[in-house]
């Protein structure tokens, strides 16, 4: 635990080393505090993108839509929303993304009436689609 503290240190130090050889002073001097993050676990990310995505279906849902989302969304918002430079921030996109894009089509189809479906990820297009739920295993 001594080591990763030491080398916490040390990242911030070389951190804001960085900071003053690149800003000007009077811009330097405007920041407050300093904050080093570290890159979050696989684990966090996929409950960060699991909010999301609950957060997503429930909007969904609130506006009269009985849709369920197979665990391969998951997967698709995992790969399509992380960022080694934004981290978690795009996960949230992703989330919209996926059901947007398969919810949208189906409700301009149905004029604005009730959607009802799954939502399920297409390895082979990239992209998640709103099938009924008799035609699940079609998707792949």
């Amino acid at each position: 635990m001594e080591s990763r503290t030491r080398d916490r240190e040390t990242l911030v130090r070389r951190t804001v080393q960085a900071a003053t050889q690149d800003m000007r002073p009077e811009i330097y001097a405007r920041f407050d505090e300093v904050c080093v993050f570290s890159r979050l676990s696989d684990e966090v990310l996929e409950e960060i993108a699991k909010l999301h995505l609950s957060r997503c279906l429930g909007i969904v849902r609130r506006q009269g839509h009985d849709v369920t989302l197979t665990p391969g969304v998951l997967e698709y918002v995992l790969r399509e929303g992380w960022s080694p430079q934004f981290g978690a921030r795009p996960l949230q996109q992703a989330a919209l993304k996926a059901l947007g894009s398969a919810i949208v089509p189906r409700l301009l189809e149905s004029k604005g009436h009730q959607v009802k479906g799954v939502i399920s990820y297409d390895r082979k297009r990239n992209r998640c689609e709103l099938v009924a739920e008799g035609e699940l295993s079609a998707v792949g």
